[in-house]
């Protein structure tokens, strides 16, 4: 006449469902900008919370941030970086997701471009200068002046005694850039 009893507490548990990803900017960008992942959409069938943990890749390779931010100083040209989120409830993981982008080359800039000396005389020799910028690489200079629209020379220096040139010409200096 003996008798036993036990009781057994379960949860039962419903997982996330695979949520939606928006990664800004894609499916390219450049060094200087970060990458944004949203995730949005998942549900949870007892409607818990959803929560989203994400891991970054580098070619492939885990790295250790697991914020929606990848900061820009992060990355290189010609890497390819993977956003991979998992929801969960705190209970339980859903079915992951990623989304890759290719980090590309961004385009060198020349500002401040000058000509010097102020004033320029028909016996001068001037010098064209400017400011050169390129995030991720750096740049190599060509000059181009033009006198009257017309090449005339493609050094940084130019001797105007070599030319002729009178009151009211337009001397020019172009800066090409290329990395």
């Amino acid at each position: 006449g003996l008798q036993s009893s036990q009781t057994l507490s379960l949860n039962i548990n419903g997982l996330p469902t695979v949520p939606t990803l928006t990664l800004n900017p894609f499916p390219e960008a450049f060094t200087f900008e970060d990458l944004l992942v949203t995730a949005q959409n998942s549900v949870d069938p007892e409607g818990s919370t959803v929560f989203f943990e994400y891991l970054w890749l580098k070619n492939g390779v885990q790295t250790s941030n697991s914020s929606p931010v990848l900061p820009a100083s992060q990355t290189s040209v010609e890497e390819v970086w993977t956003v991979r989120v998992t929801p969960t409830d705190g209970l339980g993981y859903g079915p992951s997701v990623e989304e890759s982008v290719t980090i590309v080359n961004s385009i060198p800039t020349v500002s401040s471009a000058n000509i010097t000396p102020d004033p320029t005389f028909n016996d001068s020799v001037v010098t064209c200068s400017g400011t050169v910028t390129d995030l991720d690489n750096s740049a190599t200079k060509t000059y181009l002046w033009e006198l009257n629209s017309a090449p005339v020379g493609s050094a940084v220096d130019l001797d105007l005694r070599n030319l002729t040139v009178v009151p009211g010409d337009t001397l020019r200096c172009l800066i090409l850039v290329e990395d």
